[in-house]
């Protein structure tokens, strides 16, 4: 048996399972890392001075022991309460109090006066960061939503797919064994993608406190808004897709190819009176594609075209089969939405190392396009966790030596009913609502694929059933 460290599988699986640990689950506001302890410490700098004076730390460490206090609604306060004396705090607020004296150096020789990092944060209880839930108020005079995120996904094209979306595909990893033929199967595949966003905000009506500007700009005139063409978006990505299936003694064709992008997606919103077409998307790449053993090279560029429009399912979820439960509620019997895209590449094959599909030719273009299919299985009885994907993509050469390439997928996946949090909020009563970090979601899939890869164009034909994750 191969060693775990030689097998083949080890690295993009070891490589994924690094980018998870370093690329930890964001906060509200989407962090790239984890939060320092500046970041974190922060959130208990009431008066905002840069640094953590007597009162701010006991307040936390109370908060953190004792579950007095309401951070947030201190913070909006600006100012943390006056704390007692160390002899009149109790026992356990005070020895970490000791502790915490005992380690830190004060700023500027000054005495209980910290630098922000000078305290690790999860001594005052701060392991993440709590973020106030933005208000209705405050949101309607956000002109643009601006975050970095990262995502783990099934293929570039899901990567636009919030989390918090029932159908969000998650990456494939599946195992296999064949004790007949003695043969085992390892497959991984999906995209690592860190992006930063800056999204329209559909609710702006205007500057805070400009009251009779506020139709100055049409997107913010619900009468105007339908008339107007504007960016509604604008994301930059790099990204990482991973696309590997090894089978251990055969000798069938395997797929190996890592292709590394970067990329500009635009969203328009259009005029749907004049055009029928709601939202166009446009997506511009650049692609080296390789694999795991860095032995292949190939560059390209891909620009990507998706219209919206008002057709029912497309884009959004379209319910079909009403029918009443015993409590005489409607319930559907599916649910579905579409997309089609419109594809260009154009590329070279700097190293094609005995590919038999790219040693035919040295460079490539081809245009195309994409369908896709997602389906809610029951939605109201399985709560939108069984579903089921089709997609068909074919890419038609323009040069004679290049081949055509297509590829067929069909996916049934259920979203197990755990890590679907996502976005905890909390608004009992005396406090302030907020939120924590996103969780995962996990999923069985049962995926078929006929036709060949991207770029790489390798035999992708292959049944597998594994675990999926998105983050």
């Amino acid at each position: 048996m191969t060693p775990l460290l030689y097998h083949p599988l080890f690295r993009p699986l070891a490589g994924a399972a690094l980018l998870a640990l370093v690329l930890t689950p964001r906060s509200g506001e989407a962090e790239i890392l984890s939060p320092g302890p500046e970041r974190l410490n922060a959130q208990v700098d009431f008066d905002g001075n840069g640094l953590l004076d007597y009162d701010e730390i006991i307040f936390a460490l109370a908060h953190k022991l004792t579950g007095e206090g309401d951070l947030l609604g201190q913070k909006a306060k600006g100012k943390a309460p006056k704390a007692a004396v160390p002899a009149k705090l109790p026992t356990k607020v005070k020895d970490a109090w000791q502790t915490i004296e005992e380690v830190a150096l004060p700023s500027g020789g000054h005495g209980h006066e910290y630098a922000l990092g000078a305290i690790n944060p999860r001594k005052l209880g701060l392991e993440k960061l709590l973020l106030p839930a933005e208000t209705d108020e405050a949101r309607k005079h956000q002109r643009y939503f601006k975050e970095w995120d990262y995502k783990i996904r099934r293929s570039v094209d899901d990567l636009e797919k919030p989390i918090e979306d029932a159908y969000a595909q998650g990456a494939l990893f599946s195992y296999a064994q064949d004790y007949n033929r003695n043969e085992s199967q390892w497959a991984a595949r999906g995209v690592i993608s860190l992006g930063y966003s800056i999204v329209e905000n559909p609710d702006y009506v205007g500057p805070l406190g400009d009251a009779k500007g506020v139709f100055s700009d049409p997107t913010t005139d619900p009468q105007r808004r339908s008339e107007t063409a504007f960016l509604h978006s604008v994301t930059y990505k790099a990204n990482v897709a991973f696309d590997k299936v090894t089978t251990g003694g055969s000798d069938r064709e395997e797929v190996d190819t890592l292709d590394f992008s970067g990329s500009a997606a635009f969203v328009w919103q259009l005029p749907a009176n004049l055009t029928g077409v709601r939202h166009l998307g446009a997506e511009l790449a650049g692609h080296y594609a390789t694999d795991f053993n860095g032995e292949k090279g190939i560059y390209a560029a891909t620009l990507e075209v998706t219209p919206t429009t008002g057709l029912p399912g497309n884009g959004v979820f379209k319910w079909l089969g009403e029918y009443h439960n015993r409590f005489n509620e409607s319930n559907y019997l599916l649910a579905f939405r579409w997309s089609v895209s419109l594809h260009g590449e154009v590329g070279t094959v700097a190293d094609a190392n005995a590919e038999p599909a790219l040693l035919n030719y040295d460079s490539f273009a081809r245009i195309g396009g994409k369908a896709n299919l997602e389906v809610l299985i029951f939605p109201d009885a399985f709560n939108n966790r069984l579903t089921l994907d089709v997609s068909y993509t074919h890419r038609e050469a323009l040069e004679s030596k290049v081949p055509d390439t297509h590829l067929f997928s069909a996916a049934l996946q259920y979203v197990f009913p755990i890590g679907s949090g996502l976005y905890s909020r909390t608004a009992k009563k005396g406090e302030v609502p907020y939120r924590t970090e996103r969780d995962q979601v996990w999923t069985l899939r049962l995926e078929y694929t006929n036709g060949v890869t991207p770029l790489v164009a390798e035999d992708d034909n292959h049944l597998l059933v594994g675990l999926g994750i998105a983050f």
